[in-house]
């Protein structure tokens, strides 16, 4: 449940994001990870066992390390990651690359969405 409303609560956030012209930032907000929120723009970052949220279209997304949960909301990114425990992805025409799983020979996943790609590199 407490994953259902962080979804809940990024999302919102997301809209309220894509409403306005906005710069690429990166947040860290306690209990909720690292957020990256903005368009059109290329940033890496490196996990470390935490989770990254990303909101906003067309970007281009390098996450390194170990990754326990990464949100994508919007449209067009490309996010690529080494490893990662979950992948929740809403949006349309999303590029998702994972490497390996956290745990497992995959990770969690919940899609939504559509015209996305998921896939092992």
């Amino acid at each position: 449940m407490n994953k259902l409303i962080r979804a809940a609560v990024f999302a919102s956030l997301s809209f309220s994001v894509s409403a306005q012209t906005v710069d690429m930032s990166t947040l860290n907000i306690s209990g909720m990870g690292r957020i990256v929120a903005g368009d059109q723009t290329k940033q890496t970052l490196a996990c470390k066992n935490d989770s990254v949220s990303v909101a906003g279209d067309g970007n281009t997304i390098i996450l390194t390390g170990n990754c326990t949960q990464v949100i994508i909301a919007g449209s067009k990114n490309k996010v690529s990651m080494s490893v990662v425990g979950e992948i929740v992805l809403s949006g349309d025409g999303n590029t998702v690359t994972w490497h390996k799983a956290l745990k497992g020979t995959k990770p969690r996943m919940l899609l939504t969405g559509k015209a996305n790609t998921v896939s092992k590199k």
